[in-house]
């Protein structure tokens, strides 16, 4: 059980309890039953404190702090014995250069930007450790609030303890649920505490080692990342990208950092927004949409919208669960499949795109636009939705292919589909389909054993990214996908062609020959992942 859901059975426990009505000498012994009930629910559901352990974490962070500096010289020795076996011939121009770049040129840029890159190693595992130490800080909070609610209820609370006579029982049982409201509150608010430290260490941690792709044995993403998933049980969500609320890494910090920098009238609408949510799943996507940026005015209409009730025009739990595109595609296989057969790559945009900004997925996928307060035909019915997804799909592949924004995307016939190198500019683009203030690059490899592009993509998603993937089943590239999330060692995948989710296996995505749902054979050939 995630720390979420912990939270979430002591938050309803807290509810039961406040339907308590009035009570009375009728009452009082049932209520009484009661109260001790859900304190004996309590205390079996959040017996332990929230994991992990504030030591283990300061111990973990202790060794990545003793080991960056011998990181960064392990690289700086293998650039040394790379330049040093490499024949001197291959450093100075030959006979016959007519002065452009030789092959020398181009090995001193290569072991120049290796030996660059391999400098910042040291860098991010420092980062690493101080995140890991930030984080210990946080869990020692979350657990000494923990302990003192734990023990309140364990030693207040016992049935010996209520006085015989009614009418002394009444003010002793009415002081009691107060009591207790407010010892499990501080229990849910204690894994609630720790739910968010998870994630923001998660957060940090990506930021840490992004962009940097290391060898096997200093693969920081995987183990810091997967460090902080074991210790918080997130490897058993089936959301396994996600911390159990339903936020992707760093959204929370994100969605922090551009509230700060709001003017004090809108900052106080946005917290007013947060304050308003009607259920936490509510909040969570006002937290996503806050993290996206953009008007306040369009963020106060997302929000409206959300708590709306169903038969005012608002959603059903089930739609505001499909507001996540890969839960539409879930729901309902086929809705969100290309319009034709060149769109497979501006069609995992729009996913990527989707999942990223929540006002335009509302838009897309309930017909209703937060940035102009219009209804579009059709609403939430799956033709019309489908319809709209084919529509965003094109005016994506025209943003790809013809640099409809000075700067961005790129001349390419659309009859040959999306290339890597739009993909990466529409990713990083003003208003694109990445995360906000994040770079994209594209690379490209024979499908000759991915375990490269797994560590790239696999880090990449752990810190909340999501990554358009280049497959094919013969000589070259031919199909997109896009990495969604993580099932373990295994990949979460949306195809545009089958307009379903999916999952590929680690040693399928490595040595190759992996199916989709309609085919097989298919290969890696590179990803568009972050700078």
């Amino acid at each position: 059980m995630t720390l979420g859901d912990t939270q979430k059975q002591l938050e309803q426990v807290v509810a039961d309890l406040r339907q308590i009505g009035e009570i009375t000498i009728s009452t009082v012994w049932p209520i009484a039953r009661k109260v001790v009930s859900a304190v004996r629910k309590v205390i079996s559901v959040a017996t332990e404190p929230p994991p992990p352990d504030p030591a283990t974490v300061r111990d973990v962070a202790a060794r990545w702090r003793e080991m960056a500096p011998a990181m960064g010289e392990w690289h700086a020795n293998d650039v040394q014995q790379a330049q040093n076996i490499i024949p001197e011939t291959v450093w100075g121009r030959t006979p016959g250069d007519p002065g452009g770049e030789t092959t020398g040129d181009k090995a001193r840029t290569s072991i120049a930007n290796f030996k660059k890159r391999s400098t910042t190693i040291g860098p991010a595992a420092t980062g690493v450790a101080t995140s890991l130490e930030t984080f210990g800080g946080s869990m020692e909070k979350a657990r000494e609030r923990w302990h003192n609610a734990f023990a309140s209820l364990k030693d207040d609370v016992d049935w010996n303890n209520i006085p015989k006579a009614p009418w002394d029982a009444i003010p002793y049982v009415r002081k009691l649920v107060g009591d207790v409201v407010h010892g499990v509150e501080e229990l849910a608010g204690a894994y609630g505490d720790a739910d968010k430290a998870v994630n923001t260490a998660k957060g940090e941690l990506g930021k840490a080692v992004e962009g940097i792709t290391l060898p096997d044995h200093t693969s920081v993403a995987a183990g810091a990342i997967g460090s902080v998933n074991n210790w918080s049980g997130v490897k058993d969500d089936p959301d396994g990208h996600k911390d159990g609320t339903g936020l992707r890494p760093g959204v929370q910090e994100r969605a922090d950092a551009n509230l700060a920098a709001m003017s004090p009238e809108d900052r106080a609408k946005a917290q007013a927004m947060l304050d308003n949510a009607k259920d936490e799943a509510r909040r969570n996507w006002i937290v996503s949409a806050l993290a996206r940026g953009g008007d306040i005015d369009s963020l106060q209409r997302f929000a409206d919208r959300l708590n709306l009730p169903p038969e005012q025009g608002g959603l059903t739990d089930k739609q505001l669960q499909e507001l996540d595109p890969t839960e539409y595609a879930r729901n309902h296989p086929g809705g969100l499949k290309q319009p034709d057969g060149t769109t497979c790559g501006s069609s995992s945009l729009v996913t990527a795109k989707m999942i990223n900004d929540p006002m335009y997925a509302m838009k897309v996928l309930t017909g209703y636009d937060p940035h102009t307060g219009q209804e579009l035909p059709g609403g939430t019915d799956t033709d019309a939705v489908t319809a709209r997804f084919g529509e965003e799909a094109k005016k994506m592949h025209d943003l790809t292919n013809n640099a409809v924004i000075p700067g961005w995307g790129t001349n390419w016939p659309e009859s040959m589909g999306t290339p890597p190198w739009g993909a990466a500019d529409e990713m990083g683009a003003p208003n694109g389909a990445g995360v906000p203030g994040s770079s994209y690059d594209w690379t490209l490899h024979p499908p000759a054993g991915a375990a490269g592009d797994y560590r790239s993509v696999t880090a990449a998603v752990q810190a909340g990214q999501v990554v358009p993937l280049f497959i094919g089943t013969g000589p070259y590239p031919s199909h997109v996908i896009l990495v969604t999330g993580m099932d373990g060692d295994n990949l979460q995948i949306y195809d545009s062609a089958a307009g379903k989710v999916s999952t590929i296996p680690k040693d399928k995505f490595i040595n190759g020959n992996f199916d989709l749902t309609w085919s097989g054979g298919w290969n890696v050939w590179g990803s568009v992942t972050p700078k």
